[in-house]
């Protein structure tokens, strides 16, 4: 770790010095060859004035000469001494000669041939009234040396051209003249204006009149511009050349510098720059080592810190050493080591907790497996009790109908009676008779609707059992969600260890809410088993008044036929009144009818929820079977929770 972090705080330093080194070396590096290139543009520059200079001082003594008196007289004599003491102070040109009109030198300052020049370009320019005239490269007639020619016009007083005064500078001259100015590895040269080498410190090249105009930049020059750009040289050194054109007479002036001298410079910038990259690199690794021995140490302390408390000890502290992120870290750490001590102990804790919890739990749902088998038990007896009573209540239903056909008998019998007043002492006999039978009848009818009215008041009872059974369902399965709930939150607080009783918990909670939502079905059966047993109940009220009111007319009626035995003339009054009465229990009769369906439906109802219950609660009990086997589940985990725990020493 310590070699790694040595290593990066190394790279960090190294890096970005490195890259400041290249920087600054290819920075000053160009900076130094844009002054080179500058300073060879200087050079080009003075040169141009140099041998500007040159040409003016001489163009400026052959001007003299045209404005003296000799020369405007063309007088040999006189010019004679003229030009000899003109050549002994202007010693770059020689000859200097005075030339009249027609082109023919008339006096020189040396003794040679006197040559006609009347066909030279520049004779013929100046005779054209140029003042200031510069041929191209000639060859002397006289002694047959390349040369170019200075000449200046002759004029008259009245300003007419009359002849030129006209000075020879020797390319060995101007040569000598830019081998003075060819040091320190530079060469100097001039080309003329058709491209050719006019003046070189090598002479061979100006005898050979080399032509150069193949050569990119002498292109440029001779097309008036200036500037520098690198070339290779003839033995393949790689030189720069600076160039630049004299406008006065239209040559390139040219200077080839050395790369050497640069190069020097740029080596011995590289080798310095080596030097304080080395030393400086020396010094970062050297701190470097120290700053990362600081900083690996309490890192050493926190891993053997990490190692005691992988190893289960969390009774370990780290020591604050600094107020850095280092010192932050260990802080931190000892922080955390605390909150993870704490959390084990309170892990510890709940684990107990938990297996008391999942114990109560499973002693919970056996009590309400018990629970659940009871209502069972409850629920077949409910539903045998409505069998009968449907029984009972179709019996009722058949004796209810005989009643109806025997009163409608009846009200035959009264109506015969009316049409046969003869018979009626027969026809009340028989009338008695019935009357006696219905009795009979209409006194079962009301022993039945007592017996209906028993049953399903008990229904009612049994159903406010299931009721109350249900409630109890309903409280052990909230408190099984409860304790589900609770059971979560602690093996949520365990963390990681505690994911496995989170899922048993979550599955019992679940269990919880499926028993809690079946009691809640059973409950809702059982107050609709209440609502309808209560209407059934009142209809049974209802049907046994209406029955004992059956009986009472029934009785009235017996006690009319005997009156009708003993009062055979009121026979028409009492048929009457018996047809009306007969009337009304048949309208009773009917409304019985419609009760006992009443009933009867009521019956089939409680019948069919009483099997809906018995296999909801038959699920219950299921469910609450497979609570009480999560629950010992849940114990098992929360014991081997218990034994991971124990795995870390917090005491």
């Amino acid at each position: 770790m310590k070699r790694k972090l040595m290593m990066l705080l190394v790279l960090i330093g190294i890096v970005p010095l490195c890259f400041l080194s290249f920087f600054a070396y290819w920075q000053i590096s160009t900076t130094m060859q844009d002054e080179y290139q500058r300073a060879g543009i200087s050079k080009v520059g003075n040169l141009r004035l140099e041998v500007d200079s040159l040409l003016q001082k001489n163009m400026h003594g052959l001007k003299t000469i045209a404005n003296s008196g000799s020369a405007k007289s063309m007088d040999i004599v006189s010019g004679k001494e003229v030009l000899v003491n003109a050549a002994t102070v202007y010693t770059d040109i020689s000859p200097i000669a005075f030339v009249n009109g027609l082109g023919m030198h008339i006096v020189r300052n040396d003794n040679n041939r006197l040559p006609d020049v009347s066909k030279r370009p520049y004779f013929k320019q100046v005779m054209q009234g140029s003042d200031d005239v510069v041929s191209d490269v000639l060859i002397g007639q006289t002694n047959g040396h390349p040369m170019v020619i200075l000449a200046t016009p002759v004029k008259n007083e009245s300003g007419a051209v009359i002849g030129a005064i006209q000075g020879s500078l020797d390319l060995t001259t101007l040569s000598d003249f830019i081998a003075e100015r060819s040091k320190d590895g530079d060469t100097a040269y001039i080309v003329d204006r058709e491209g050719k080498i006019l003046a070189h410190p090598d002479s061979t090249l100006v005898d050979e009149r080399k032509d150069v105009t193949q050569l990119n930049y002498v292109q440029q020059v001779l097309s008036g511009q200036e500037g520098s750009m690198n070339i290779t040289g003839s033995n393949g050194e790689k030189r720069m050349v600076s160039y630049a054109q004299d406008p006065y007479t239209g040559w390139g002036i040219c200077i080839e510098q050395s790369y050497d001298r640069y190069a020097a410079q740029v080596h011995k910038l590289a080798i310095t720059d080596i030097i304080i990259l080395i030393v400086t690199m020396s010094i970062v690794v050297v701190i470097g080592y120290f700053f990362a021995k600081k900083m690996i140490k309490p890192i050493l302390s926190l891993v053997a810190a990490t190692n005691a408390v992988k190893d289960g000890n969390l009774l370990v502290t780290v020591d604050k050493e600094s107020n850095d992120e280092m010192g932050l870290l260990a802080e931190n750490f000892s922080a955390m080591v605390k909150s993870l001590r704490v959390l084990v102990q309170k892990v510890s804790v709940s684990s107990e907790e938990v297996t008391a919890s999942s114990q109560q739990l499973t002693a919970t749902s056996e009590q309400s497996a018990q629970a659940a088998n009871d209502i069972a038990g409850a629920v077949t007896n409910i539903a045998e009790e409505t069998t009968k009573q449907r029984d009972i209540v179709n019996e009722m239903n058949t004796l209810v109908q005989r009643m109806s056909e025997d009163i409608n008998n009846a009200a035959s019998n009264v109506r015969q009676a009316a049409e046969a007043a003869e018979q009626s002492t027969e026809t009340a006999t028989q009338g008695e008779k019935q009357i006696d039978l219905a009795v009979n009848q209409m006194e079962n009818i009301e022993k039945t609707v007592a017996c209906s009215a028993a049953a399903v008041a008990e229904l009612g009872r049994h159903s406010q059992a299931v009721g109350q059974i249900v409630s109890t369902i309903t409280s052990l399965a909230n408190q099984t969600n409860l304790l589900a709930l609770n059971a979560a939150i602690e093996a949520a607080r365990a963390g990681e260890a505690g994911k496995g009783f989170a899922v048993v918990a979550e599955e019992v909670r679940k269990l919880a809410e499926q028993s809690g939502d079946a009691a809640k079905q059973v409950s809702e059966i059982i107050s609709t088993i209440q609502v309808e047993t209560s209407k059934a109940v009142e209809t049974m009220e209802s049907g046994s008044g209406e029955v004992q009111s059956g009986v009472s007319v029934v009785k009235a009626t017996g006690e009319a036929f005997h009156d009708i035995v003993a009062f055979v003339k009121k026979v028409s009054e009492q048929v009457t009144q018996s047809s009306q009465l007969l009337e009304g229990i048949a309208a009773s009769s009917n409304k019985l009818m419609v009760a006992n369906q009443k009933v009867e439906g009521v019956t089939k109802t409680t019948a069919a929820q009483s099997e809906t219950i018995s296999a909801s609660t038959q699920q219950q009990s299921a469910s609450v079977e497979e609570i009480a086997a999560s629950s010992q589940k849940l114990a098992q985990m929360a014991e081997e929770l218990s034994a991971l725990v124990n795995h870390f020493s917090y005491k």
